[in-house]
């Protein structure tokens, strides 16, 4: 994908409220450049159980964690993301060897969906616009052997669901439906039609 127009965002600086190198990679696929500003805000799941509903709950607290830790010019666009799994219920990032392989074997043999909500914040007018895309990936039927080289890695720890599609795990997916990069972390295509509005 082609970067955005620069002159489009010529008089605004743009922050990204993380410090995912994959949402950082996808991000500098639209805008030429931008601020990096993690965030250490709570991901609790406040009893929400609406994957969308979650992903832009958390989406948008990070955007506004972003906002009361940092000295944010009234110039600025924040924009944060959130990703979830939902296969049976939200899968969040796994807490332990034994919670990747739950999520690992839930997820094999069926087709599951994964929803990315993102928030932009425009400090100028206060504004904020929220989203999210979905997409829905199969997986093929793993063996026992191959979940348990699987967890034995570090890629299912710091990833929703327990796997990362751009990672090894790509070698078990069947099929995917919707955004690839919105499995990754940021639903670049639609992130570019907001972002256009500023």
């Amino acid at each position: 994908m082609e970067k955005m127009n620069k002159q489009n965002h010529i008089d605004k600086k743009i922050i990204l409220a993380s410090a995912s190198p994959r949402r950082v990679e996808l991000l500098s696929k639209l805008v030429p450049s931008f601020d990096i500003l993690p965030t250490n805000a709570d991901e609790n799941q406040n009893g929400i159980s609406s994957a969308k509903d979650l992903v832009m709950f958390l989406a948008l607290k990070k955007c506004q964690y972003c906002i009361t830790h940092n000295a944010i010019d009234y110039n600025s666009l924040i924009i944060s993301a959130d990703t979830v799994v939902y296969c049976n219920g939200i899968l969040g990032k796994p807490e332990s060897k034994a919670d990747a392989r739950n999520m690992i074997e839930s997820i094999s043999g069926r087709t599951h969906s994964v929803y990315t909500g993102v928030a932009i914040y425009d400090a100028s007018s206060k504004r904020f616009d929220v989203f999210y895309d979905r997409s829905d990936v199969t997986v093929k039927r793993l063996s026992k052997e191959e979940i348990e080289e699987y967890i034995e890695s570090d890629e299912p720890y710091d990833k929703a669901g327990s796997y990362a599609i751009q990672g090894t795990f790509r070698q078990y997916v069947e099929s995917i439906s919707g955004s690839y990069e919105n499995i990754v972390g940021l639903p670049i295509q639609k992130l570019a039609k907001h972002l256009s509005d500023y």
